[in-house]
């Protein structure tokens, strides 16, 4: 029952459409580690790697933080809005 917590996606984590794009990623747990150790930190934690947000940029966070984003949402704003490429 544990397997299934940790390889099933939840609503606000499931890619949806964009699921193909996580067959890139390595399911070697050491590699899969070292590829994604850096995609995300929450600004509350800036301090681990001496990052600094100024006041505004600080309150812009907070401001974000109310809302909810899904992972197909992201992936949607990348991929559609932001125009982000794969290389």
């Amino acid at each position: 029952m544990m397997h299934s917590y940790y390889t099933t996606h939840s609503s606000f984590s499931d890619p949806q459409e964009y699921a193909p794009l996580y067959n890139s990623f390595s399911h070697n747990i050491a590699e899969l580690t070292q590829q994604v150790k850096y995609l995300f930190l929450h600004y509350a934690h800036l301090d681990l790697f001496s990052a600094v947000a100024s006041e505004e940029k600080y309150a812009e966070l907070n401001l974000y933080s109310r809302f909810i984003f899904t992972t197909s949402f992201l992936l949607h704003i990348l991929f559609h809005i932001l125009h982000f490429k794969l290389e």
